[in-house]
């Protein structure tokens, strides 16, 4: 029976099942995408989700609400009620009652049980970090039930979409919250992929959330039907939210390390920069940075501290081995083996030691993989690739293993922290001089979509209006711990 409708409906996965799913997949995203790191924020989005969690139709599962360490607007559910938000998506929002029912929308989709439906489609996994592939390899097959249902992330059906609105708005509405935000929510989302459509496209809210204009007018409709909230006062509801997330990091966050270009990444307080090959597609979680090119694919880890490579490379092939054991004993599906064909020490051109191993996996794979010692710790960097295309995959694996490299002092000193400020418009100012009065980040145009604009960007005296403050990052070598041995952002820096 869906708890939200009322009608039976065909369930694919039990309660246990969805639960242990759910949970599995929430550990791994954790550790691989990361969470943000602010009490005062996530406790808000906790007070907030669990208003509405109190009152949901569905009440045996446990509701739990985090924000995610992501710049680019996003928010889903796992199975079993575990729910995201980004950093990125508080950045947009533009009151309380609007990220109650962003919150609503979600526990909508726990509510009436769609990752047990059966209807989630692998074809559009993505919903993560701005590549599918890595959602997929965070909370995908590896390790997971095949109750899965073959991607953890994927869409819901246009029907469930519809559904989770209808719910999360009449949620939002029986909590004290204005059901109408969530139309001023979806128009500011449309704005923001409108902007970033000619930049670096990543996945969003707006991939599992398509925004349409039915939709728009189809949430706007309902909220006139709801009725108005008694004494609701909009001014009110936007600076109490504007107030909690004064401070947010926006953009990239130099703790989990930058993209000075496309080509170039740099950690600060690791105090490393490595440049990919030219063509190549770069992406960041956690604890690692990815880069493809067609088949060919690498990976960087920080493995640890130390100075010897050679011993780091023995460490790293004995922890697999035992991994592998460990795996086998509870009986669960493991890859193939890499079998190491050769080993040796070499010199880059700054006479530098690393040490590399190559072997194969299967009878279709290559894989080369270096160890470079640097201030930091060990780095590891790992090639992937065709046998076919061996020749060119081992030479841009070296190169780029001869990128890294300690951090320059210019490249250091590009490094910006950017914060989401807020500053009450003076009388008669307008946006652009309220930018050059702030110093403001942002681009005119993306300041306008996140507060909510619409031309002439007209302001008024005392409107609070967010803004973006860059300062020089001061790095933070207590931080440098191998979970934050890469950064969790997409993309290259700039001004929206």
């Amino acid at each position: 029976m869906n708890p939200v409708t009322g009608v039976p409906q065909i369930s694919f996965m039990s309660l246990e099942e969805e639960l242990e799913i759910g949970e599995r997949a929430k550990q791994r995203l954790e550790v691989e995408v990361g969470l943000l790191e602010d009490p005062v924020v996530v406790g808000y989005v906790q007070e907030i989700g669990g208003r509405l969690a109190a009152i949901s139709p569905r009440q045996d599962v446990t509701y739990t609400f985090d924000v995610l360490d992501l710049e680019f607007p996003n928010a889903f559910a796992l199975p079993g009620g575990h729910i995201y938000v980004s950093r990125g998506l508080l950045a947009l929002v533009n009151a309380e009652s609007e990220l109650a029912n962003v919150l609503g929308h979600e526990i909508g989709h726990v509510a009436a049980r769609h990752a047990a439906s059966g209807a989630w489609r692998r074809s559009t996994i993505g919903v993560l970090s701005g590549i599918g592939e890595l959602a997929g390899m965070v909370v995908g097959l590896d390790g997971l039930p095949s109750a899965a249902g073959q991607g953890m992330l994927a869409a819901h059906s246009r029907a469930q979409e519809i559904q989770a609105d209808d719910f999360g708005q009449r949620l939002a509405t029986q909590a004290g919250f204005n059901p109408a935000s969530m139309s001023h929510f979806l128009h500011s989302l449309d704005r923001d992929g409108t902007i970033r459509e000619d930049a670096v496209r990543e996945a969003s809210f707006l991939d599992s959330h398509p925004v349409t204009v039915e939709r728009v007018e189809t949430t706007r409709a309902r909220a006139r039907e709801l009725g108005p909230i008694p004494v609701y006062d909009r001014d009110r509801d936007r600076s109490a939210y504007l107030e909690r997330v004064r401070g947010l990091i926006v953009g990239q966050d130099p703790r989990s390390g930058v993209f000075l270009d496309d080509r170039v990444f740099a950690h600060p307080d690791l105090d490393f920069r490595v440049r990919f090959p030219e063509g190549w597609s770069s992406v960041t979680a956690q604890s690692l940075v990815k880069a493809s090119h067609g088949p060919i694919r690498m990976e960087l880890h920080r493995q640890g501290s130390g100075t010897d490579p050679a011993k780091a490379a023995r460490d790293y092939l004995d922890a697999e081995r035992e991994h592998r054991a460990r795996a086998e004993e509870r009986g669960e599906r493991i890859p193939k083996p890499l079998i190491v064909r050769r080993s040796e020490v070499q010199h880059l051109e700054d006479e530098r030691t690393v040490y590399s191993i190559e072997g194969t996996i299967g009878n279709s794979s290559t894989q080369i993989l270096y160890w470079v010692p640097l201030p930091g710790g060990i780095f590891r960097l790992s090639c992937t690739m065709p046998m076919a295309l061996r020749l060119d995959g081992a030479e841009d694996c070296q190169v780029t293993a001869g990128s890294l490299q300690p951090l320059r002092g210019a490249e250091r000193s590009r490094i910006q922290r950017v914060t989401l400020q807020l500053e009450s418009a003076r009388p008669n100012e307008t946006l652009a001089e309220f930018s050059a009065r702030t110093r403001n980040h942002w681009s005119l145009e993306w300041t306008a979509a996140v507060n909510g604009l619409s031309e002439p960007y007209t302001l008024e005296a005392g409107q609070l209006i967010k803004y973006a403050r860059a300062e020089p990052y001061r790095s933070s070598p207590a931080l440098a711990t191998p979970e934050r041995a890469a950064g969790r952002s997409v993309g290259v820096p700039g001004s929206y």
